[in-house]
């Protein structure tokens, strides 16, 4: 499993700089991806840098939308 450590564009750091953190510094999110699949509890930190582990290699043009995780 690999990590990639993605910048988020100015619409996704707005987006979360106004949400409640999940602890000091980060939020743990899921992320929707255009082919459909959901990654559940990835990470951000400083509202700013998302965190995925994952076998497939993710940019940010790849995702459609990230939300706060539930679980």
């Amino acid at each position: 499993m690999k990590v990639f450590k993605i910048p988020l564009n100015n619409e996704q750091v707005t987006q979360f700089v106004h949400l409640p953190e999940t602890g000091m510094g980060y939020h743990i999110v899921d992320v929707h991806l255009k082919d459909g699949r959901v990654l559940l509890k990835q990470m951000i930190f400083n509202s700013s840098i998302l965190v995925i582990k994952t076998d497939d290699s993710i940019t940010n043009d790849k995702i459609v939308k990230i939300e706060l995780s539930n679980g």
